[in-house]
Order: structure tokens, then sequence, then C-alpha cells
């Protein structure tokens, strides 16, 4: 063989050598960048889910400090309202990530605000059974909303 056959035997070789070389460079690099970005919006999910969960926790600490004493409701009222804020601006903060659970966040959001309303037009009023059971109510329907949250969050991640 001479030197031109050797050549147009090894330069195919080698140049579709490198050009598989730099597909598979640009198809790992996508890759990498697509777990890393599932990554980032896998913590952002989890920690929302946490957050969640927290104010879950604090509506069941509210409730039994509240039964033991009647005092304790503003405190709990307190925790509750600063957990909800802090979800509130994490939703926010993270709307890109999180936009799967709008309706389910929409609602919760919207019975927090009911219940806020609620309470605050009782907020000078002294407290009757009536009112007290209507509070209660609201409540209740924020800590359903906040239980749907966290299953549709659970369910899809």
């Amino acid at each position: 063989m001479e030197a031109k056959d050797w050549i147009l035997l090894f330069v195919p070789i080698v140049v579709n050598g490198f050009i598989i070389y730099i597909f598979q460079k640009i198809v790992s690099t996508k890759f990498e960048r697509l777990n890393k970005k599932q990554g980032l919006r896998d913590e952002a999910i989890l920690l929302f889910w946490r957050k969640l969960q927290n104010l879950n926790t604090v509506f069941i600490q509210a409730n039994v400090s509240a039964n033991e004493s009647p005092n304790n409701l503003n405190t709990g009222l307190m925790e509750m309202r600063n957990n909800m804020l802090d979800i509130i601006e994490y939703y926010d903060t993270n709307i890109y990530d999180l936009g799967d659970f709008k309706d389910e966040y929409n609602c919760l959001n919207t019975s927090w605000n009911d219940f806020a309303t609620v309470l605050q037009s009782f907020q000078n009023i002294a407290p009757t059974q009536q009112n007290q059971r209507t509070l209660g109510e609201k409540l209740q329907i924020v800590k359903e909303s906040n239980l749907k949250l966290i299953s549709s969050v659970r369910k899809r991640y």
C-alpha cells in the first residue's frame, strides 16, 4: 500500500472519531445541565413541602395549647401567621419551580385570607360562642387546604 492509500484509510477514521467525541461531549453537557436543573427544582419542592409540614405542626400545637389554656391562643396565631407568611414568601420567590401547585396554593392562600379577615373583624368584639365557632371553621378550612397542598406535593414528587 502506498502512502496515499494509508491516508485515505486513516483520515476518515480519525475524523469520524473526532466527530463522535464532539457529539458525545455536547450530549453529556446537556444531560449534566438537565440533571443540575432537576436537582435544584427537587430541592425547592422539598423545602416547600417541609414548610407546609411545619405549618401543619403549628396548627396541631396551637390547638393543643389553646385547649390547655385559652391565653395561649394568641401565641399560636402568631406562629401560624409567621409560618404562613414564610410559605407565601417562599412560593412567590420560587414560583417557577412550584408552579405545578398553583391551584392548591391559591386555595390555601384564599382560605388563609378569609381566616385573617374573620379574625380581624372579631378582634375588637367580645368573644362569643358563635364567633369562636366561625373562627374555628375558617381555621379548619385553612388546615384542610394545607393538607391538600401537602398531599399534592407528595403525590407529584
